[in-house]
């Protein structure tokens, strides 16, 4: 494997030690606690391993998350705490089996659920009269449960697709 790239950052993180710059490990993860806490949108994509996503309800500046090819991931934390979160995208994540915890973004406006193949209609019972929520864009992999899903809510509020073309 290649780490050419790293020798200056490695170079660049050595120098400030020797500045007098470094900092502990527990300085270093509130550093990090205070910086996520300013994010504003979030996309995590790819992350093969990860199972558990529920520093997500820690993010309360959060206006909009994308959440793709998450393939562990079965649930979400509470979003209750998520005063400002408005937009939420979730694709590709096979495992997802519960989407309850959506249901308490108190400001959710726009919610997207692609290819999560694990849902079922009965999942999306909980976003039944949300009330903020003003959009509904899905396509769960079985025709007749889009179907199913898009008979639950006002049809100017949904739209199903098949596939989703990025």
């Amino acid at each position: 494997m290649e780490l050419a790239w790293a020798k200056p950052l490695v170079e660049e993180a050595l120098a400030a030690v020797d500045r007098g710059e470094g900092m502990t490990l527990e300085e270093y993860r509130a550093r990090m606690a205070e910086r996520f806490g300013k994010l504003e949108a979030l996309h995590l994509i790819k992350i093969n391993n990860l199972s558990d996503v529920s520093t997500l309800k820690n993010a309360r500046t959060l206006k909009r998350i994308e959440l793709e090819w998450l393939p562990h991931v079965e649930t979400l934390p509470d979003l209750s705490g998520l005063t400002r979160l408005e937009e939420l995208e979730i694709s590709s994540m096979k495992s997802l089996r519960d989407v309850s915890a959506i249901a308490r973004a108190p400001a959710l406006r726009f919610l997207g659920l692609w290819d999560c193949k694990s849902l079922t209609p009965q999942n999306f019972e909980c976003l039944i009269g949300h009330p903020t929520l003003k959009r509904l864009n899905f396509g769960i992999g079985r025709l007749k449960d889009n179907e199913k899903v898009a008979a639950m809510f006002p049809a100017e509020m949904t739209q199903s697709v098949s596939y989703r073309i990025t």
